[in-house]
C-alpha cells in the first residue's frame, strides 16, 4: 500500500481495511458458495492478536510523534524567548516586527526602554535582586500590552516594545507613565525611552532600532526619566 497507513479502531473493523486482512493473517477468504470448511483456510492460530499488538504499537508511535513535536515546539519557543522575563529575546522580537512590516502593518511605534542607573542595583544588592527588578519591569509591560503588541528583553536592562497603531506621542506617554509610576513606587527606579515611528523613521527593524537608540541616548543625555521621539527635541518626563 502506498505511504504509511495508521488504522483507527473503526478502520480495523471496516471493509476497506478488512478486505486485505486475509493477506495480513496469511490465509485466504473462501470462494462464493464455499464455507471455511469446504475451501477457505482458517487464519493461523494467534495471528489476530498480532493486529491488536500492531495497533498498540501504532498508538505508541503516534504518542511518541506527538511528544517529539511538542518538544520541538518548546525548543523553538525557547530560541525566541528570554528565559528570565518570558518576553521575546532579540531574535524573536526582530522576527515579529519584520513579520508585521512584511504583512502590511500601516503604523507602529518602535520603543527602546532602558533602566536608569541599573548597574548600581546589581553592585549594591547583587544580581538576584537585579533579576527581580527586571522581572517586575516586564510584568506591567505585559499587563498593559494588547494582542497586537510585542515586547522583548534585548539584553541586560534594555527592553523593546512594538506598539502597532500607535502614532501619537501624548498617548504613548500616558501608557508609559503608568509603568513608570509602578516601578518608581515599588522599586524606587526610573527608566528612559527612545521611540521611532514606523514608517516615518524607518522601513525595517534595523533602521527603526537605530533611530530609537538615538532617541534613547537623547533622553538619557537630557536628564533621564523621560521619553524622546526620533527627530524631535522635546522630552516627555516620566
Amino acid at each position: 500500500m502506498g505511504g504509511s497507513y495508521h488504522p483507527s479502531p473503526a478502520g480495523i473493523l471496516s471493509g476497506a481495511w478488512g478486505n486485505n486482512i486475509s493477506t495480513r493473517w496469511g490465509g485466504s477468504h473462501p470462494r462464493a458458495g464455499e464455507s471455511c470448511e469446504d475451501g477457505g483456510s482458517h487464519p493461523r492460530s494467534g495471528k489476530p492478536n498480532e493486529i491488536i499488538i500492531g495497533f498498540s504499537n501504532q498508538v505508541t508511535l503516534d504518542t511518541y510523534a506527538v511528544a517529539v513535536t511538542t518538544q520541538v515546539t518548546d525548543l523553538s519557543n525557547l530560541a525566541l524567548t528570554d528565559p528570565l522575563t518570558g518576553l521575546f529575546n532579540r531574535r524573536g522580537f526582530w522576527q515579529r516586527v519584520t513579520y508585521d512590516i512584511d504583512h502590511g502593518v500601516h503604523h507602529a511605534a518602535f520603543l527602546l526602554l532602558d533602566l536608569d542607573h541599573f548597574k548600581a542595583v546589581n553592585d549594591l544588592h547583587g544580581h538576584p535582586v537585579g533579576d527581580q527588578v527586571l522581572q517586575q519591569l516586564a510584568a506591567p509591560e505585559q499587563a498593559s500590552a494588547r494582542p497586537s503588541d510585542a515586547m522583548a528583553r534585548l539584553g541586560g536592562d534594555e527592553f523593546a516594545w512594538w506598539v502597532v497603531g500607535m502614532m501619537d506621542a501624548r498617548a504613548l506617554h500616558r501608557r508609559l507613565q503608568g509603568i513608570s509610576d509602578d516601578l518608581r513606587h515599588h522599586q524606587g527606579l526610573t527608566f528612559s525611552v527612545g521611540a521611532a515611528w514606523y514608517p516615518e523613521s524607518g522601513c525595517d527593524v534595523e533602521q527603526l532600532y537605530q533611530r530609537a537608540d538615538e532617541a534613547l541616548y537623547q533622553a538619557k543625555r537630557g536628564g533621564r526619566e523621560g521619553l524622546t521621539i526620533a527627530g524631535q527635541s522635546q522630552i516627555y518626563r516620566l
